[in-house]
């Protein structure tokens, strides 16, 4: 599925406005790709890290954002970003 980037959180990899391709078959997560995960309503784009206790470390590219450890039973892996397309 194409969706358009939300927010600057993955700067400078891809700004806000960026078209990004979601492959919703691949949720099994490899730690430092990039993918779309939601957390009750709402959906980020993020890295995500698995931690030897279970748990994910969720991370942005833009030092603006901070990086958070959540429970893997707290957020859907909805896909992984397998190409992106700037916006110009």
């Amino acid at each position: 599925k194409k969706i358009v980037m939300p927010d600057n959180a993955m700067l400078p990899t891809f700004p806000q406005g960026s078209e990004l391709t979601i492959d919703t078959s691949q949720t099994a997560i490899i730690d430092g790709k990039i993918y779309q995960i939601q957390s009750g309503e709402r959906f980020f784009i993020r890295k995500i890290f698995s931690q030897i206790s279970g748990s994910l470390k969720i991370v942005c590219d833009n030092p603006e954002f901070e990086s958070v450890i959540v429970s893997s039973d707290s957020v859907q892996i909805v896909g992984r970003v397998i190409e992106w397309r700037v916006r110009d």
